[in-house]
């Protein structure tokens, strides 16, 4: 009969004798977290920031992961994730991306995309991200108005950062932002649904705005 151990390592959580859940991978404390990986495949969340990590590879076999936060790491691209195909909520915060070219192809199934405080001059491939509700690209380089376009095209969006990015301070930002997010872009035709650009209600941006400022 399995019993359960008198204490578990700081950060680690067993529920139903599985390993579900580790965080605070920065500060291990004489863990070896990565030989735990290894072993683990039953993952539900998993926290690995301030790690000085450079990619998301070796986390592929995780394919049970549903939240994954790599952020404060100095990762500049992903790799290896294509598996975890439950993976819906995941924070890239504070790293050194500078593309997100085939994020499609390896974070299908995402809900929640953090991209804040990274090098990100363009949004290629995150249009592909169809299942996205929430994307977080604050604090980029971000400078191109077509880039709303793009965003635009993703049917499932709710809620859409970019403040502190050089688009949202052009003349003409938040009308850009009404126009982009006015239709249904399942269709091309009619009105959208909710959508929060920056924390502001879109349908709520006046016609005549048409500086950089917020409403």
């Amino acid at each position: 009969m399995w019993e359960p151990r008198p204490t578990a390592p700081r950060g680690i959580c067993t529920e139903a004798n599985l390993l579900t859940s580790v965080a605070c991978l920065s500060r291990p404390g004489g863990v070896d977290f990565g030989e735990l990986l290894s072993e683990t495949d039953h993952l539900l969340a998993l926290s690995w920031t301030h790690a000085s990590l450079r990619s998301s590879d070796g986390l592929g076999h995780l394919c049970a992961l549903r939240q994954l936060d790599l952020s404060y790491n100095e990762i500049t691209r992903i790799d290896g994730l294509a598996a975890c195909v439950q993976l819906q909520h995941l924070d890239l915060g504070h790293n050194r991306i500078s593309s997100a070219v085939g994020f499609h192809a390896e974070l299908g199934n995402l809900r929640t995309l953090v991209l804040c405080h990274n090098e990100l001059d363009r949004v290629a491939d995150l249009d592909r991200l169809f299942s996205l509700h929430t994307l977080d690209l604050t604090a980029n380089k971000l400078g191109d108005a077509e880039a709303l376009g793009q965003l635009a095209r993703l049917p499932c969006l709710e809620s859409l950062w970019l403040h502190a990015n050089p688009i949202a301070s052009e003349v003409g930002y938040w009308a850009a932002c009404r126009d982009a997010f006015a239709k249904d872009p399942r269709t091309g035709e009619g009105a959208r649904g909710r959508v929060i650009v920056d924390g502001v209600l879109v349908t709520h941006v006046s016609a005549k705005l048409g500086g950089g400022a917020s409403p």
